[in-house]
């Protein structure tokens, strides 16, 4: 089907589809020449997935190519799988980065893959934010 077909069939405008094709959230159709493309039903899943995480789910853009990512190139493990859908879908609570005493903190606690854990991570910055509003925590005390 050509992009027009995919927009009757979805609903989304053409402009909306050749941002998402920009931004890599809906990956290109086969190309049939210089200007034009065919889709096929593995492009209207994707697009309905990115309108149900922008509609309903509320992520922003970068959210959506984060989870469409993990889909196209899963990580290793569940964990990891797991780990990269909780941080893609979290709401954007912090913007520095954690401090180093914030982040040996949660080494210390020996957690198996603990530097990429989307929730060691979360915890480095809630430490981080903790000790800037005068609440240090005491490694002992996690």
């Amino acid at each position: 089907m050509r992009i027009s077909e995919l927009s009757e069939r979805t609903g989304v405008t053409i402009a909306t589809l050749k941002y998402y094709l920009r931004e890599g959230v809906l990956h290109a159709g086969e190309l049939q020449g210089a200007t034009r493309a065919v889709y096929d039903e593995s492009h209207l899943e994707r697009v309905r997935l990115v309108r149900t995480l922008v509609d309903v789910g509320r992520l922003s853009i970068e959210r959506v190519r984060e989870v469409v990512q993990a889909i196209d190139a899963p990580p290793a493990t569940r964990h990891d799988l797991l780990g990269a859908a909780h941080e893609a879908l979290r709401p954007p609570t912090h913007t520095a980065a954690p401090t180093d005493d914030a982040l040996a903190s949660v080494a210390a606690l020996g957690l198996p893959d603990c530097e990429r854990s989307a929730a060691s991570v979360q915890l480095a910055h809630a430490l981080t934010a903790a000790a800037a509003g005068g609440w240090a925590i005491e490694p002992a005390t996690l």
